[in-house]
């Protein structure tokens, strides 16, 4: 049996369609994405840091740049214990420290309140530490007086508040979101042991999707 020309292009044409028919599209469908709400971002601008009764002063804070730090340098230990532990009875430089091996890498001192001059002198030791190891030397605080930011870069360590760490929080991915708040948590649940703090943070945490989906009309 032989094909005109007209119709082995005909037969060549239904066997293109038929194929193109059978295979999955191969088109982007925008439903088919899954976005996960920015939680942590979510904790550092509307979660209260103010300390509650049942909650050791300065834990919720503290928990928050763990998290930030542990999310921000997963190539590093992150260490840290309770609040008013006592870094030096610990051998401790800050309240949270990164250790690459043996090596400290970054400390954290955490301070739980706006700074002031007046505050200053109390970092010189800690500037001194981290300086002798070369390591990577940070205040973070809610937020500097004046120009107790000056004085404190002038010591050779680096001021962050809550309005540093959201910039820089706003470049995270969702996975480095997801890592930042499941160490906060830890840290609330299973350093200080606080049900207060944890429940607080867990009932912020699903209040904040519900809100955030229901925002851009999905389900929550």
């Amino acid at each position: 049996m032989t094909f005109s020309p007209n119709e082995l292009a005909a037969l060549r044409d239904r066997l293109c369609q038929f194929v193109l028919d059978s295979l999955k599209s191969q088109e982007f469908d925008p439903t088919a994405v899954t976005v996960d709400p920015p939680l942590f971002k979510m904790l550092l601008e509307g979660f209260d840091m103010t300390s509650r009764r049942g909650e050791p002063s300065g834990a919720s804070f503290q928990g928050m740049v763990f998290g930030f730090l542990r999310a921000d340098n997963p190539h590093l230990q992150i260490e840290i214990d309770k609040v008013r532990t006592g870094s030096k009875r610990l051998q401790r430089i800050g309240d949270v420290d990164g250790w690459e091996g043996g090596r400290l890498a970054i400390s954290a001192e955490v301070k739980q309140f706006i700074l002031k001059p007046d505050n200053v002198a109390d970092l010189e030791a800690f500037a001194n530490a981290t300086g002798r190891r070369g390591a990577l030397g940070v205040v973070a605080a809610l937020g500097f007086e004046d120009d107790t930011r000056d004085q404190i870069d002038a010591l050779g360590v680096v001021p962050l508040d809550t309005d540093d760490l959201l910039r820089i929080v706003e470049l995270w991915d969702p996975v480095k979101q997801r890592t930042a708040v499941s160490s906060f948590l830890y840290y609330a649940k299973h350093v200080e042991k606080n049900s207060s703090l944890g429940g607080r943070i867990d009932a912020f945490l699903e209040q904040a999707a519900q809100e955030w989906a229901k925002g851009r009309g999905l389900s929550a």
